[in-house]
């Protein structure tokens, strides 16, 4: 198991705790496939040293914290650039994920701007 919070420092009863052992069960159970179906049998390819829980965990960790909706589940993709933009529940821009072509599957990630905003305020994605 990847150790992520000693249980002698853990917020029991939180939610913030259960969310985070969700996360890392989910975690823990994507790494043993792909290191079973990937990282195992080419070591040569995929080092151990290199590729192991800690580094995934680590790769997941980035994932998570730089997706935002509608690139989620399995749509999921990270947006270059789009963690520098503050993200405010009550910001003056959503993303969307939009079609870039009439017969392509192929999408695109469009900030648009759902209400005024003022010369020199900061905007934050959200909604």
């Amino acid at each position: 198991m990847i150790a992520l919070v000693s249980p002698v420092h853990a917020p029991t009863g939180t939610q913030v705790l259960e969310s985070t052992l969700g996360y890392m069960e989910y975690a823990e159970s994507e790494f043993e496939g792909v290191q079973e179906y990937v990282f195992g049998p080419n070591p040569s390819v995929f080092p151990p040293e290199v590729y192991n829980a800690e580094s995934f965990l680590w790769a997941f960790g980035i994932l998570r914290s730089r997706t935002f909706a509608p690139f989620v589940g399995e749509n999921i993709a990270l947006v270059p650039g789009l963690d520098l933009m503050n993200h405010n529940a009550y910001g003056v821009v959503k993303l969307e994920r939009r079609k870039t072509g009439l017969f392509s599957g192929e999408s695109a990630a469009a900030l648009v701007s759902v209400a005024a905003s003022v010369e020199g305020e900061q905007v934050g994605c959200g909604r």
